[in-house]
């Protein structure tokens, strides 16, 4: 039993150091608040890529609250806060609720086994290419498939043209079919770990099974570069997906933001 705890617990640190390799690397400025409790600034005019990573418990939640809600305010910036589940008390329940911090989502946080033979087949339908050096492709797809804005693509782009500065890291594909960029994805290798970001696909190509055949794709990547795991974090909409690929969870995250 102690064992098995052990490796959970390091698989577990393995998923918070791709997380913290992603955010920082896109980040424009990052602030750890106390505890390993971790505020990442991308200048991207979306919630859910300013994030407070809480990896700990928080012995002042008070303060490290305060602390990230000026953090964003003087950004003029919204954001979210990602806490596992089990590290949510009572004292900072009620530190959110005072402060006017709401839950309004879960995630979970996955893991797939590199270390495994299996290689994956790709579906030649879609032809998949790597985009590091024409991010307008790679950010189509995503623009609909997260119902976002140009002008917020656009500042994504540049968080991620700061992580293209550091050559071999981050891994940017589009699928296409014909010459229509309709799906796309983020894999980022950290040493021996890697990280699976940014999978979409445009509404009217959804339900073909191309988020599958892309994600299959940089698995076969990440096992080129040698990585023993991949991770991911995963709405409850891809639960389903990553699962019949292959992809164990690890634990749930409780998301707040505010009112």
């Amino acid at each position: 039993m102690g064992v098995k705890w052990k490796m959970e617990n390091r698989i577990i640190k393995l998923f918070y150091q791709t997380e913290d390799f992603f955010f920082k690397n896109i980040s424009k400025e990052v602030a750890v608040l106390e505890n390993n409790t971790t505020a990442y600034v991308t200048g991207v005019n979306s919630a859910g890529l300013n994030i407070v990573a809480q990896r700990d418990t928080l012995t002042n939640p008070q303060l490290s609250l305060k602390q990230a809600i000026e953090l964003y305010s003087s950004y003029n910036l919204p954001w979210i806060w990602i806490s596992k589940e089990e590290l949510v008390t009572e004292e900072l329940d009620n530190t959110f609720e005072h402060n006017g911090l709401e839950l309004i989502d879960e995630s979970t946080a996955m893991v797939y086994d590199l270390r495994c033979n299996q290689i994956f087949k790709i579906d030649n339908s879609l032809n998949i290419i790597e985009s590091n050096n024409d991010l307008n492709n790679w950010t189509k797809p995503l623009l609909e498939a997260f119902e976002s804005t140009e002008e917020a693509m656009n500042q994504y782009i540049t968080a991620h043209s700061r992580a293209n500065k550091k050559k071999g890291y981050f891994h940017h594909h589009v699928g296409f079919t014909g010459s229509n960029p309709v799906t796309s994805i983020t894999l980022s290798i950290n040493n021996n770990i890697a990280r699976i970001d940014d999978v979409g696909t445009l509404p009217g190509f959804q339900g073909k099974g191309y988020a599958s055949t892309m994600i299959k794709h940089v698995l076969n990547k990440a096992k080129k570069f040698k990585a023993d795991y991949c991770f991911l974090e995963a709405s409850k909409a891809g639960l389903s997906i990553y699962r019949k690929i292959g992809f164990k969870e690890l634990f749930n995250n409780k998301i707040y933001s505010l009112k």
